[in-house]
């Protein structure tokens, strides 16, 4: 299940959201609803996929359309650790490329890129 660490504070970063290990069905929908609360709130929001070793279409739908808003609003999404089939899958569609996706490596190189405190600053 996809869960929300606590390590984002007002307005910059939101939350890092955790993808769950398969983004599919019902999962899909429940980070569909977390990153809609974090984009509400926060210009940047970062989606950590390090745990993440399956996604269907429409997670990858959710992701590209979370970070197109986000691209609307001057904002940025940001994923961690992505590696393994869901890679192969932005890779293969250009989702990356297209979709406005920055990919990192760890969480604190996102907040470096995106130029966001760390968290308790």
């Amino acid at each position: 299940m996809a869960g929300t660490s606590t390590n984002g504070g007002e307005g910059g970063v939101g939350p890092v959201i955790d993808a769950p290990r398969e983004l599919l069905d019902g999962a899909v929908e429940r980070l569909r609803a977390q990153l809609n609360a974090a984009i509400a709130s926060h210009p940047a929001v970062v989606v950590d996929m390090t745990g993440c070793e399956f996604i269907d279409s429409t997670g990858l739908a959710v992701l590209v359309a979370a970070a197109r808003k986000l691209s609307e609003q001057d904002g940025r999404l940001a994923m961690v650790g992505l590696g393994g089939q869901p890679r192969k899958l932005f890779d293969l569609t250009r989702a990356v490329d297209r979709g406005g996706v920055l990919l990192f490596g760890t969480v604190p190189e996102a907040r470096r890129a995106l130029d966001l405190p760390p968290p308790g600053r």
